[in-house]
């Protein structure tokens, strides 16, 4: 009950929201992602630096504000609006949803480079490293299987995430070398 509520606040509705992030689709379509900024600053220097006043903020240069632009909400007063850059999808950043609000992630091997790209831009370093992981355990999964499919991570949440401590842990010691 409380993750739908969650998904249903942050996907949705964004009634306690004081952000919205705001993904340009294809066609044209604008798609949102609510929030709480305070949640997502404290888990991306990126973020912070650009939505907190004072001495977290700074200005990024050109890169940052190239990527991604934060003004204040006409139509909602006392919220703001962070527009992406289209190489931050919103596949890509539900998932990083889903990991600030501690939700089941519901990660694909088709969103994984959307999401690598969108963590390694926000500077969410230990996201980026779990997904990182379980791309290399499906990798290793399906090698090991001798299958090109392609099990989601919402399938069997558990093994899922043995499989990436697993993997964060290999790849921790190949790191080391």
């Amino acid at each position: 009950a409380r993750d739908l509520a969650v998904e249903d606040e942050i996907f949705s509705c964004g009634y306690f929201a004081d952000v919205v992030f705001q993904f340009r689709g294809p066609s044209g379509e604008v798609e949102e992602v609510y929030g709480q900024s305070a949640l997502f600053c404290l888990l991306s220097p990126v973020l912070r630096t650009q939505l907190l006043p004072g001495p977290c903020s700074n200005d990024e240069g050109s890169v940052v504000q190239s990527m991604m632009s934060v003004v204040n909400s006409s139509a909602s007063p006392g919220r703001r609006e962070v527009r992406f850059h289209p190489m931050i999808t919103v596949a890509a950043f539900r998932e990083i949803a889903r990991y600030v609000y501690r939700l089941t992630p519901t990660l694909t091997m088709s969103v994984l480079p959307e999401l690598m790209a969108a963590t390694h831009f926000l500077d969410m370093l230990e996201l980026e490293e779990l997904a990182s992981a379980w791309g290399l355990a499906q990798l290793q999964r399906q090698h090991d299987d001798g299958v090109a499919a392609t099990p989601d991570l919402a399938a069997n949440p558990a093994e899922a995430e043995g499989a990436l401590r697993t993997s964060v842990a290999m790849v921790e010691d190949v790191l080391r070398c």
